[in-house]
């Protein structure tokens, strides 16, 4: 058993956590099984490289702001934040200048927050498991979940939620370090929902340090404050786009997104057995658990979850919970290197080490409801459980494989598009619902059929089918083609123009005001007066009475149509 003056003092959280980072600024190396769960996890990361068909949003916003000279927008002159995660956006835009392909951008991001990801896990498990054994059960557990490997790919701001989670850990462990309280400030422009942690995470800070935490907030104020005020200014709203599309109250989906993610990975079982290791321990009155942080990691993970709950998870499986499971994983640091100090020889240390790697091979074997094999099979057949899809329909569809949608849409016949219509010009107007098929066909105006990028289809009132998904607006869609075809190009007034030439559809007719209304902000005037009243204003949602009498064709059989 450990000396008394070896374990951290319970007297104080933040001298426990000065007590912590004192002994991580050792700088001790990665063991050998945290160094073999790293190069595994880089293995996986490659071995489950994708793109999901929705990253296809944040590169034609992209592009069109470096090379077609459109600005951050899906198409010239409308101004939509179609998007959910302006810190992605940031960093695509840093990179991309450098001229790289996107596949090098997202395998670089992978790998790079993978490896920050890991390494971060690591030092937050010395911090409390001191100068005992180290196991690092987080990470071997983490590494081993296919659903969170998988999402440091995808093309999406998965890999800065990953890296969140640990953020968020790192500051609840240690509240007086200021990079700890910059970088969390930051996690919010990662996805909006991440606010809830932050609030959890600075109240405990400012319980615990006793003061008022300044930095945090200025950090928080500068960034999302920042995007904020440039929202309003550019896009005349208060939330993005995809808020609109994708809120709604669905709890019992929710649930059911919840269950699947924590019955596959074996939650339930490894769950159990920490909670009741560290009751014993707590029971048995050990010095050095550090209780209250762990607490407010729990509740930081939860309010997170209870979101996800709330909007009924996603239409992918666990992507909502990547961010939640990692920093509750975060929260069983050191337990397993605390009862090996209590209870464990040093005789006991190989099976210990043998008892982790069978944990990441079981957890690993273990493979979403979706998918008929391992995903390691690349073929595997994939279909939808309880209206959830796997990563791995988008991972092995041939239209979203590199180079077949980048020798369509590369940089030079961007510019030589731009040098030769410099007033830019569409070649013509098309709707879709493939992400992918908007980006390829960047010199046509596109209204994405599921409404991410619509701001009028989004905030309109219709049946979901499954998450985000909602059928009938298919149909709404190609109705849009037809007011642009009456007016001639989309622009102000074309609503009203379609109405008074009498080839409107009865539910445009019908929802004009609400219309226009939308038409001042999508193609505001840059006035930040005028777009703030525009933003504070009530949103105006779109009601339609009945749609077409014909049966809606399912989510997957639209999409099949659509290639």
């Amino acid at each position: 058993m450990l000396e008394p003056r070896e374990i951290p003092s319970l007297t104080s959280p933040l001298r426990q956590s000065h007590d912590m980072m004192a002994c991580a600024r050792k700088q001790v190396p990665p063991t050998s099984l945290e160094s073999a769960c790293i190069i595994a996890g880089l293995f996986l990361v490659q071995s489950y490289y994708w793109l999901m068909d929705d990253a296809f949003v944040y590169f034609r916003y992209v592009d069109n702001l470096l090379f077609l000279n459109f600005g951050l927008v899906n198409n010239q002159g409308e101004y939509v934040e179609g998007f959910s995660s302006p810190a992605w956006v940031l960093v695509l835009i840093a990179l991309r200048s450098l001229e790289l392909e996107y596949p090098t951008i997202i395998r670089l991001l992978a790998f790079g927050c993978h490896l920050g990801w890991a390494f971060g896990i690591v030092r937050l498990n010395r911090h409390y498991s001191g100068d005992r054994r180290v196991f690092d059960l987080p990470l071997v557990y983490l590494t081993g979940c296919y659903g969170v490997v998988t999402y440091f790919s995808s093309g999406l701001e998965t890999p800065l939620v990953l890296l969140s989670g640990v953020v968020v850990a790192a500051y609840i462990t240690a509240p007086q370090q200021r990079r700890w309280q910059l970088l969390i400030s930051l996690t919010p422009l990662v996805r909006q929902e991440f606010l809830l942690a932050w609030l959890v995470a600075v109240l405990w800070g400012s319980l615990v340090t006793r003061r008022i935490p300044w930095l945090a907030l200025f950090a928080l104020f500068a960034a999302v404050g920042g995007w904020f005020v440039f929202r309003v200014y550019y896009y005349a709203d208060l939330l993005p786009n995809t808020f609109y599309l994708k809120d709604a109250v669905n709890f019992r989906q929710g649930l059911l997104y919840l269950h699947e993610s924590l019955y596959v990975y074996y939650v339930y079982p490894v769950g159990a057995v920490l909670l009741g290791l560290a009751v014993t321990l707590i029971w048995r009155r050990q010095p050095g658990l550090c209780v209250a942080p762990r607490i407010v990691m729990l509740l930081a993970a939860l309010v997170v979850t209870a979101y996800a709950v709330k909007v009924g998870g996603d239409a992918r499986h666990f992507r909502f919970l990547a961010f939640p499971m990692c920093l509750a994983a975060c929260s069983a640091s050191g337990l397993v290197e605390i009862a090996w100090a209590r209870w464990g020889r040093p005789r006991f240390t190989p099976a210990v080490i043998a008892a982790m790697v069978v944990l990441f091979v079981v957890v690993h074997l273990r493979y979403p409801p979706q998918l008929a094999r391992h995903p390691l099979y690349f073929r595997t057949p994939s279909g939808l459980v309880n209206g959830i899809a796997d990563a791995h329909y988008h991972r092995t569809l041939s239209a979203l494989q590199y180079p077949s949608w980048s020798e369509k849409a590369n940089i030079d016949r961007m510019r030589s598009f731009r040098a030769s219509s410099p007033d830019g010009h569409y070649a013509g107007f098309r709707n879709s619902g493939w992400c992918y098929d908007a980006y390829e066909n960047f010199d046509y105006y596109n209204i994405h059929s599921w409404g991410l990028t619509c701001a009028v289809l989004a905030r309109t009132d219709m049946p979901i089918e499954r998450v985000a998904h909602r059928p009938g607006l298919r149909r709404l869609s190609r109705d849009l083609l037809t007011v642009i075809g009456a007016a001639g190009s989309p622009g102000p007034g074309m609503y009203r123009t379609a109405v008074e030439k009498g080839v409107a559809p009865p539910w445009i007719i019908e929802n004009l005001p609400a219309l226009e209304r939308i038409e001042r902000q999508i193609y505001n005037r840059k006035h930040f007066r005028e777009n703030l009243s525009l933003a504070l204003s009530p949103t105006p949602w779109i009601h339609v009475r009945r749609l077409s009498t014909k049966p809606v064709e399912s989510s997957k059989k639209q999409w099949d149509n659509d290639r």
